[in-house]
């Protein structure tokens, strides 16, 4: 791990703990492919959770995660975890740090 400060966590995080947005003929392709674990083994909420407490000591600005990676579960665990920093992403709209 780095000293340099983190200011920012957003993107891509794949916590697609529940479901996948993403599904080719109902399988569901973030969940079994886009977590880099193999695909008989799942990402889980306490995985989620623990990622939470790292990030938490960090304590970034703004996280955002995206949501067509990630399942509603994880991003309102990130929204709940970081109430002043979280940011939804929506394409055209800025991530502002403390707005």
């Amino acid at each position: 791990m780095s000293d340099a400060p983190i200011h920012g966590i957003v993107g891509g995080l794949h916590y697609a703990v529940t479901d996948s947005r993403i599904k080719i003929l109902g399988i569901p392709i973030q969940k079994l492919y886009g977590t880099g674990k193999p695909p008989w083994s799942f990402i889980t909420m306490e995985e989620v959770d623990k990622d939470i407490e790292v990030l938490r000591k960090i304590k970034p600005g703004i996280v955002a995660l995206s949501p067509h990676d990630s399942c509603d579960i994880s991003i309102n665990a990130f929204r709940k975890a970081f109430p002043g920093a979280y940011r939804d992403i929506r394409v055209g709209k800025n991530l502002v740090i403390g707005h």
